[in-house]
């Protein structure tokens, strides 16, 4: 039965209670991984864009003795005020509805956001119990699920209060769960493998059991294995063990077999005698028969040879759905099982699922995320200027004070189009018509308002990064000055394409056909190409770049190219976090920053790619991804160094799809990424940083890109194997 969403409801003027899923990692008061915050954005900037007053709920964590600092929402709301880009008041009291919260509904205005503190602060929460669930009511008119991690259990934001509230309606986050689990649960290519781990049994009693009504394989390993091992009669030592499930264990195990499903268990385990302190400190283990666990031992990882039971089992299906590490995967001596079972996901051509949790978490720290179809945040379920400028203008608000024309007035058409008037020292992004990029201007008052009208006059000089300018607009006077100036880059990304020979000779090709180009010219190549491209490039305009870097200086990295090397060999450019180097060989954000970090201590200069994919952009998270990855990226730099990197845009979902990214649609994410920068290392850096755009930008769709005031240039793919195509992409302003 479908189920109604916030589309099948109007939520203007009306209080809107939003149940989410801000259930993140924390260390040390900080969120480490914000997926589940930005997952929510669609629902609640849907909301925010209908005119309700959102008021959003979570729990985090487990406190088990009340209210707990350590378990606030705090940082959400923060790190929530950062991604919508406006405020989220935080509503910070003990008992969730309380004077606070209470106040701050009563204040609230159509758009509004709200958070409340952490629902399990009252131990009413997890026990359902119907006066907590009514004070939650109180404060809304109508109800949204938007917690695909939560939504199983009755609890009283998820259950309870739905008694007292109507409409209660699904978010968008549980519509999308909700299609692509059905369609890997009900209509699944066979054979259907599910693998099950984690430490407690009770937490997928259901999912066992309505797993065997589908699957062709369950895999069960991880803690909950040890109870299953009992079952059969095994000794399992000091291994997890729930007594309570041992009859349980019996009968899915019956049904397996009567229903024709193969249950795997592990035939081995790494044991070990003391579980690690800090859970990542090194540990010593043995690893024995699953029935030959010694007394006092506890298993704590799945063996070798169950690893290749489970691995093949995986590798030879065609859907594959997975929860659960297969052991205690935070500490590397213990995550060989885990890493065993995702990597034979990564490498398999089935549709993979991860059903959220930890073994999400383990994916992604493994670097394989990029290889799974799909991963949940939750539990399985089975329920026309031809030559623009982009330049940032400031007012020069003491030049201002003297123009009463410009006090008088509060809008302006002098960029054809209207912009407030804020003399405030506030930024501007502007474009002006007519202008060769890396020109400066600088003209006097009276030489100004001998100018054009609608064109400021230039002055002749190029490469010049600053200056004033006095312009006399059609109405009234307004006085900039110039505090940054961009100038274009074209990069071409050549990939695997091209032997030295034929690189000589591309670049021969090209050199005459650039030699006038106003933006910088770059060439990023193979390997194998960069002496020949070098030795043709030699005393023109065309920098040379390399396509990947290693992050270490030098060791056992089969195949792999350090920055020191690339500096020796000539190369000023490298691309780092490409798409292609994410989607094929297991790149991540933490991978990326490691290259980013030394590619810019040997002084290379950077070409980062971020960009999402089509179900991201389908979701409406595409502001939250790229400005997590930007921000990922640069971690470490100072604002100095991320002034000099060149950000590439790659709409994944566009290139090579056949659809097609608009010039605003790239104007408005570049925009987002430039606002990533500013918030993280101020707008005087954010306004040096160059932002191309990577979503196959040629001589049919340059001249509309590069007319939008943000995009500073392209990382071109196919049209720069080409001489002809290529000239005409960096000369897209002749």
């Amino acid at each position: 039965m479908a189920k109604k969403t916030i589309d099948d409801i109007k939520v203007s003027g009306k209080k809107v209670l939003v149940r989410c899923d801000f259930n993140v990692p924390m260390k040390d008061g900080k969120i480490t991984n914000d997926k589940r915050i930005v997952a929510a954005l669609p629902t609640i900037k849907k909301l925010i864009a209908d005119g309700g007053k959102v008021i959003l709920c979570s729990h985090l964590g487990k406190p088990k003795n009340g209210p707990e600092e350590k378990f606030s929402l705090a940082p959400v709301a923060v790190r929530l005020s950062e991604l919508l880009g406006q405020p989220v008041v935080f509503a910070n009291d003990d008992t969730v509805v309380g004077e606070n919260a209470k106040a701050a509904v009563a204040a609230m205005k159509d758009g509004d956001v709200v958070l409340l503190q952490n629902t399990r602060f009252r131990k009413e929460e997890t026990k359902n119990v119907e006066e907590f669930s009514k004070e939650l009511a109180s404060l809304a008119d109508c109800y949204v699920d938007d917690a695909f991690g939560s939504c199983h259990r009755a609890h009283c934001s998820t259950e309870g209060v739905t008694k007292f509230l109507s409409p209660c309606v699904a978010g968008y986050l549980i519509g999308k769960e909700l299609a692509v689990m059905g369609k890997a649960l009900e209509n699944a290519d066979r054979p259907f493998v599910a693998v099950l781990g984690g430490a407690k049994i009770e937490d997928k009693l259901n999912v066992i059991n309505n797993l065997l009504e589908k699957v062709d394989t369950l895999i069960i390993g991880g803690g909950m294995a040890f109870t299953f091992l009992k079952a059969k009669g095994y000794e399992i030592g000091k291994s997890l063990l729930d007594e309570t499930k041992i009859d349980y264990c019996k009968d899915m195990m019956a049904k397996a077999a009567e229903k024709g499903v193969q249950l795997l268990l592990p035939v081995d385990t790494v044991c070990i005698k003391d579980f690690p302190n800090p859970i990542d400190a090194p540990v010593d283990t043995v690893t024995v028969d699953a029935d030959a666990i010694p007394a006092d031992m506890e298993g704590c990882d799945i063996g070798p040879k169950s690893r290749e039971l489970f691995a093949g089992a995986v590798k030879s299906a065609k859907t594959v759905v997975w929860n659960g590490p297969m052991g205690v995967f935070e500490n590397p001596t213990l995550a060989a099982g885990t890493l065993a079972v995702a990597q034979a996901m990564a490498d398999s051509d089935a549709v993979t699922i991860i059903g959220g949790g930890d073994s999400a978490a383990a994916v992604e720290q493994m670097g394989l995320g990029d290889k799974m179809t799909h991963i949940s945040l939750s539990l399985i379920h089975i329920s026309e200027p031809t030559s623009p400028l982009a330049a940032v203008l400031r007012w020069n608000t003491s030049k201002a004070r003297r123009c009463p024309a410009l006090r008088a007035s509060t809008r302006s058409n002098f960029h054809g189009q209207d912009r407030p008037c804020q003399p405030q020292g506030r930024l501007c992004p502007a474009k002006i018509p007519a202008l060769p990029r890396g020109h400066s201007m600088e003209k006097s008052p009276t030489e100004s308002r001998k100018g054009v009208k609608g064109q400021l006059p230039l002055a002749e000089s190029r490469g010049r990064a600053s200056g004033r300018v006095w312009g006399k607009a059609p109405s009234p006077h307004f006085i900039y000055e110039v505090i940054g100036m961009r100038k274009a880059i074209i990069a071409g990304n050549w990939k695997m394409n091209k032997t030295p020979a034929e690189a000589a000779a591309l670049v021969n090709d090209l050199k005459p056909l650039v030699k006038d180009a106003s933006c910088d010219v770059v060439v990023c190549v193979p390997a194998v190409d960069i002496a020949a491209v070098k030795a043709a490039a030699e005393g023109s305009n065309i920098h040379v770049g390399a396509e990947n870097v290693h992050w270490a200086a030098s060791g056992a990295y089969t195949g792999e190219l350090s920055a020191e090397m690339l500096v020796a060999a000539g190369v000023e450019y490298v691309i780092i976090g490409h798409s292609e180097r994410r989607q094929y060989f297991g790149e991540t954000d933490q991978t990326v920053n490691k290259r980013v970090l030394a590619a810019v201590a040997a002084g290379l200069k950077v070409i980062l790619c971020v960009g999402e994919m089509k179900d991201v952009r389908e979701a409406g998270a595409t502001d939250g991804l790229v400005d997590y990855q930007t921000i990922m990226a640069l971690n470490g730099l100072t604002a100095e160094q991320v002034a000099d990197v060149v950000i590439a845009y790659e709409p994944v979902w566009a290139i090579g799809t056949g659809l097609t990214a608009t010039d605003e649609q790239a104007n408005e994410t570049i925009g987002v990424i430039r606002k990533a920068v500013a918030r993280k290392y101020g707008q005087e850096c954010a306004d040096k940083v160059r932002i191309q755009y990577g979503g196959s930008m040629n001589p049919k769709n340059v001249k509309g890109l590069m007319a939008q005031p943000e995009i500073d240039g392209g990382l071109i793919g196919g049209a720069s194997l080409k001489a002809p195509d290529f000239s005409l992409v960096v000369n897209y302003d002749k």
